[in-house]
């Protein structure tokens, strides 16, 4: 089960294994990778760059929506939005 937030045009929609960014700059700047999405209510998630890198995390899937601005994938040594 995935969870979706409808954000005027765009759709940001949680998908195990996919990753998601904060949007912030420098120091700021997160990006979280979702392990799983239990029953449309819960993310488990990993943070993979920035504060708390390595790190495990749950919160409910409306948390994680209003954190992650936008989905990003990685190519060779950068980021970029999907």
């Amino acid at each position: 089960m995935h969870g979706k937030r409808q954000a005027g045009a765009s759709t940001l929609e949680l998908i195990p294994g996919r990753c998601y960014s904060n949007g912030l700059y420098g120091n700021h700047w997160v990006v979280r990778q979702v392990d799983r999405v239990v029953d449309g209510a819960m993310v488990d998630f990993r943070v993979v760059v920035g504060a708390g890198r390595r790190s495990r995390g749950t919160c409910s899937v409306e948390e994680f929506l209003r954190w992650a601005q936008h989905e990003v994938c990685r190519n060779e040594n950068s980021w970029q939005r999907v």
